[in-house]
């Protein structure tokens, strides 16, 4: 998808493109542009604080999805210890 697609630009040209709002969250914001426009519609919506937890819980890697090798330093130990 382009940037126009997503909202961030105004148009679908280069030369007479604007950045929206949207645009500029996601210039100042460290975070995938779905996720600014969660934290958009949360502004709008009157829930700012509730919108940037649900990115940022969102936007960072599942801790449950780790590989096994950075969690079990010690393959024997911790079979011993089972």
């Amino acid at each position: 998808e382009t940037l126009w697609e997503l909202g961030a630009l105004t148009t679908r040209s280069d030369a007479t493109a604007q950045i929206t709002v949207l645009g500029c969250l996601a210039i100042a914001l460290p975070l995938e542009l779905r996720l600014c426009r969660l934290v958009l519609f949360g502004v709008v919506f009157g829930c700012p604080a509730d919108a940037v937890v649900m990115a940022a819980a969102l936007g960072g890697q599942d801790p449950f999805s780790m590989p096994m090798a950075m969690v079990i330093k010690d393959h024997h130990k911790y079979v011993r210890a089972l």
